[in-house]
């Protein structure tokens, strides 16, 4: 279906995970597109297109690359797919203040609706951040699709007595540091709906 769509270019999954930058001055910064994404920074974007150098290089033109984000451990966050165009954008590091190559890239609206909201379950090799193999692409299981998009469930902690979250939503809720302080610090009961027969379980966190 991919290539019937798409003749000629490449289908591509790249995992971008979290490094670290060192500024002039020796201070090492560390860097999360997790974060990134999820605070709106302008370097997100460039930083998920970048296309390495030399025999580093990652990117080529006629690639389509279905982008995802770790939001935890083994859980990655479909955040777009982007049609390269050329590989000519530059951008400068905020911390190392040093150029790098990124690949300008059309976003493509077909897939939105996904966006955000599809999460994988893949268990990324250290050594690699993307994918072009399809016996790799096709054994990638999407581990749940979000009733509303990452970026719309909220980052601020309810209330102890203001949560009611489905289980997939509350997955994406214990991702985020307010919402994980909160729950984690405490001793509580709480109560589990299920969702098709209506039946109500007690329980209690200690």
């Amino acid at each position: 279906a991919f290539n019937a769509r798409f003749p000629g270019y490449r289908r591509k999954l790249r995992f971008s995970k979290p490094w670290d930058d060192t500024a002039p001055d020796g201070t090492v910064v560390h860097r999360d597109p997790h974060e990134m994404y999820r605070t709106g920074d302008a370097e997100f974007l460039p930083s998920i297109l970048t296309v390495g150098d030399g025999a580093q290089r990652r990117v080529v033109e006629n690639d389509i690359t279905f982008q995802f984000i770790e939001i935890c451990p083994h859980k990655w966050l479909f955040v777009g797919a982007y049609k390269t165009i050329d590989l000519n954008g530059v951008g400068i590091n905020p911390y190392t203040k040093k150029s790098y190559p990124y690949a300008n890239a059309e976003y493509l609206k077909e897939f939105d609706c996904f966006a955000g909201r599809v999460v994988v379950d893949f268990t990324n090799s250290p050594q690699r951040f993307y994918y072009t193999s399809a016996d790799i692409i096709d054994r990638i299981v999407v581990s749940e699709v979000l009733s509303d998009t990452y970026l719309e469930l909220s980052d601020d902690f309810p209330g102890y007595d203001r949560v009611s979250r489905d289980y997939k939503a509350l997955s994406v809720c214990m991702t985020k540091p307010d919402w994980k302080n909160a729950l984690s610090g405490v001793y509580g009961v709480y109560v589990i709906t299920d969702g098709a027969t209506g039946r109500q379980y007690v329980g209690s966190a200690y």
